[in-house]
């Protein structure tokens, strides 16, 4: 019995492989993998620019934390 269930098993996997690899070359999985990429840019893009416009921010930023650095050491000078 179990030589069976796995033989049956083994058959499932293979069918599996051999799906995936007929999927790797229809037109169908190119185009999925096209649009993959292109997501994956799209994302990269989008991270850049954000860290840019973060460390633009940051700048902007700079003086009001400088006071809040003050408050903080006061407080721990307190303790």
């Amino acid at each position: 019995h179990p030589l069976k269930e796995e033989a049956a098993e083994k058959q499932v996997v293979d069918l599996t492989l051999l799906a995936r690899r007929q999927d790797s070359q229809s037109p169908r999985h190119q185009e999925f993998e096209k649009q993959q990429a292109a997501k994956r840019r799209r994302v990269e893009t989008a991270a850049a620019e954000a860290q840019q416009h973060q460390q633009h921010q940051q700048q902007q930023q700079q003086q009001p934390q400088q006071q809040q650095q003050q408050q903080h050491s006061e407080m721990t000078a307190r303790r």
